[in-house]
């Protein structure tokens, strides 16, 4: 059992050495990426925590993952590089998404995810995006202005 917190801060993958399987859970898919979120029950940092346990499981001796749901994949070190990539480019993006002025993390969300999501969808992006600001935050490349409403301003 290995502890891969970030998609839920009590998140375990599963190593069978002798057979070289990984039984991943949502820690791992092939083709989405897991929610990645700062909810009021989580622990500070999901995404650093999340990108850390990904990476601590590079050079595993694996030959096939099983993810949580959809399909089966080999290349684990090669799915780790993507999901690491993904979270780049995402974190970009959000920087990108201040357009020079203090923003909500909702303003945010709303300029990253497009308009025609479900409230159920947005809860999700918002909480996506509150992860990926903390990030931005702790990276020194954006800063937390508290006051009545929280804003975030891109540094």
């Amino acid at each position: 059992m290995i502890h891969t917190p970030g998609h839920s801060d009590f998140h375990f993958v599963l190593h069978d050495k002798q057979r070289r399987l990984l039984f991943a859970g949502d820690h791992l898919l092939l083709e989405i990426t897991p929610n990645i979120g700062l909810w009021s029950y989580t622990a500070p940092r999901p995404l650093e925590r999340y990108l850390s346990s990904i990476k601590g499981l590079r050079g595993l001796d694996v030959d096939l993952v099983f993810p949580g749901h959809g399909p089966l994949f080999h290349d684990l070190d090669g799915r780790i590089d993507e999901l690491v990539l993904h979270h780049e480019e995402r974190l970009s993006v959000m920087h990108e998404a201040f357009a020079g002025e203090p923003a909500t993390a909702f303003e945010i969300a709303r300029r990253v995810f497009p308009d025609e999501l479900s409230d159920h969808q947005l809860r999700f992006a918002l909480a996506e995006t509150l992860a990926h600001l903390e990030h931005l935050v702790e990276d020194r490349r954006a800063e937390r202005l508290d006051g009545d409403v929280v804003r975030y301003l891109a540094v």
